[in-house]
């Protein structure tokens, strides 16, 4: 075997050595490519998941807010309403009382 055939030999043994190793690392690039995919996907899912819990937190505050709103509105301003009521009561009957005071001083002073 010559010079040039030992070249040619090594050169295709390189090649094929080389044609090997790009098959290695196309293949561990494509496996790092599909991890990349699978955890992007398990971001997003995480990410809507997360979304959806947002949403219905949300949701159910305000759903906590309109029942306190309900139960302020129902019970609360009832109750306010009820107490100035009585304190129109009150004072009414504190003007009675204050008249027949001064009917009475008037009386005693008459007397």
């Amino acid at each position: 075997m010559d010079k040039s055939e030992q070249i040619l030999e090594l050169i295709s043994k390189m090649t094929t050595e080389m044609k090997e190793g790009f098959k290695d690392t196309n293949n561990k690039f494509d496996e790092l490519q599909t991890e990349m995919q699978d955890g992007y996907k398990d971001l997003n899912n995480k990410f809507d998941g997360l979304q959806f819990e947002m949403k219905e937190g949300f949701r159910e505050a305000y759903n906590e807010r309109q029942k306190i709103r309900m139960v302020i509105e129902n019970n609360v301003n009832k109750n306010i309403s009820l107490l100035v009521e009585g304190q129109k009561n009150i004072n009414n009957k504190l003007d009675e009382m204050l008249k027949f005071q001064d009917e009475k001083e008037l009386l005693t002073i008459r007397i």
